[in-house]
């Protein structure tokens, strides 16, 4: 190779070189573990503990391994240039890395999710990357020759889950006690039940769902996607005021799956469940009171999402490469008022009922989302979005009615006021992040996004205000 560099930690040796193989030789004499890379190797760092080996590849990509049992745990990409400079902060909870690209990258080790990019001026360190300053900065070169800092700081504002198969995350819901978080995901992913705040996971069902409902009592956990419809019992079991597991029952099939599964939506008010499903043209309402009797609306081709008045008077469905929306009665199914010339419509409505979302995505999609009156059904103003490749699902209301959170873009959250439009927040999901479900808890407290990368990212909401408070630019 053309050289080769040795750091010794403790009675442990590793070796790197622009070959594409990293050596760990525990003790002389010993075979060493040989941890394979499909490029050359630039960099290489230890986490603090010990237990993690990160790369820095001319593939351009970072690879963190286990050391005791040699396996690959993560793949980061992102940089256009090889990173050169590699370096774990001290918590072991995240990396940086420095690239020919001239980006100084910082990433969530467990997720592998990008937290920051920030451009300098050249594109070489001299010398090995380092945290200084208790592991709040960086040091970077600077013109000039000179050497600056990039500095930054630590919140609990934000958490990042990853799903074990990185299948998307189809939905993500948080219930009226803000103590639950649900997300729907394909495969094996299926759905996972979380605890608020910490994120502990007390439930996991391994079955493909695309869209999840839990009742306003906690009592019953409804799941839409390859099985059909289907009703599970929720147990809550506490201790020392937390939730401590779940159970959950076997599950009760209320309405059998139809064509095109992974293209179905649910929402529920009062005793009814409505279901709409591409495979179908009707949105079905399930009685979830007892008698699990079905009936349906009139037909709405290419049908795909469902929103339903909270007072349980009206359904709005919105449908797949069509041009409209449509609100039908929610109890005879009979069509009540069509918005046309809303194309590819997602639809979201606010808890009070008086206000219904329409957006979504297509060649024939406008660069906005509609904010309709539901006392005249007339456009009360336009929201201005910048993607026209928007996924279902993308608006959210909170429950006070007081904020909307949309979706701006594929990677970013816009928060405003629901009333009067005022934009209050962006919320930034990591590069090459496609949002694909989005959700507002009731109280308002969190902010909840799944990613077509299995992701599901969480901002505490009120934490956040509380420092913005604190520098007088509370929302």
């Amino acid at each position: 190779s053309k050289s080769s560099n040795v750091w010794p930690t403790a009675t442990e040796t590793t070796t790197t070189s622009f070959s594409k193989s990293a050596r760990l030789s525990p003790e002389l004499g010993e075979e060493p573990k040989v941890f394979r890379h499909p490029a050359g190797v630039r960099s290489i760092h230890w986490s603090s503990d010990g237990k993690l080996l990160v790369c820095g590849c001319e593939d351009r990509n970072l690879y963190t391994w286990r050391v005791q049992d040699g396996q690959q745990q993560r793949v980061f990409v992102g940089h256009q240039g090889t990173p050169a400079r590699v370096a774990f902060h001290t918590n072991g909870q995240l990396l940086a890395s420095y690239g020919w690209d001239a980006t100084l990258r910082l990433w969530h080790v467990a997720s592998g999710a990008q937290l920051l990019f920030v451009t300098l001026e050249r594109d070489d360190i001299v010398g090995p990357m380092q945290f200084v300053r208790d592991g709040n900065a960086i040091p970077v070169p600077a013109a000039g020759g000179q050497v600056g800092q990039v500095e930054f700081s630590f919140s609990s504002c934000c958490r990042t889950w990853r799903n074990e198969f990185a299948a998307k995350v189809t939905d993500v819901v948080i219930d009226r006690t803000e103590k639950l978080l649900i997300s729907s995901s394909m495969q094996k992913d299926g759905v996972r039940v979380r605890r608020l705040p910490d994120g502990l996971e007390l439930a996991h069902v391994p079955l493909s769902a695309v869209s999840t409902v839990i009742d306003s009592q906690n009592s019953r956990l409804f799941t839409g996607g390859e099985a059909g419809v289907q009703l599970r019992a929720v147990k809550l079991m506490h201790a020392d005021g937390l939730i401590q597991a779940i159970d959950l029952s076997e599950p009760q099939t209320l309405l059998a799956a139809a064509s095109r599964p992974e293209y179905l939506a649910l929402s529920s008010a009062g005793d009814g469940l409505f279901v709409a499903c591409y495979g179908d043209s009707r949105v079905r309402r399930i009685e979830t009171g007892g008698s699990h009797e079905v009936t349906a609306t009139g037909a709405h081709r290419g049908l795909r999402f469902v929103a339903v008045d909270p007072q349980n008077q009206w359904i709005a469905s919105g449908n797949w490469h069509g041009s409209d929306v449509r609100i039908w009665d929610a109890h005879s199914g009979k069509l009540l008022q069509t918005l046309a010339d809303v194309p590819n419509s997602c639809v979201a409505t606010d808890p009070s009922g008086r206000w219904l979302i329409t957006g979504g995505e297509g060649e024939r999609a406008r660069l906005e989302y509609l904010q309709w009156d539901t006392t005249s059904w007339q456009v009360y103003r336009a929201l201005p979005c910048e993607s026209t490749r928007l996924p279902s699902g993308v608006a959210s209301f909170s429950g006070d009615r007081q904020w909307l959170a949309l979706a701006l873009n594929g990677n970013t959250v816009q928060l405003v006021h629901a009333e009067s439009g005022k934009e209050l927040g962006r919320f930034a999901l990591p590069a090459f992040s496609s949002l694909q479900s989005l959700h507002l808890s009731p109280q308002g407290r969190w902010l909840v996004a799944g990613t077509m990368s299995g992701e599901v990212h969480l901002w505490d909401l009120a934490l956040i205000r509380s420092e913005l408070a604190a520098l007088g630019l509370d929302w």
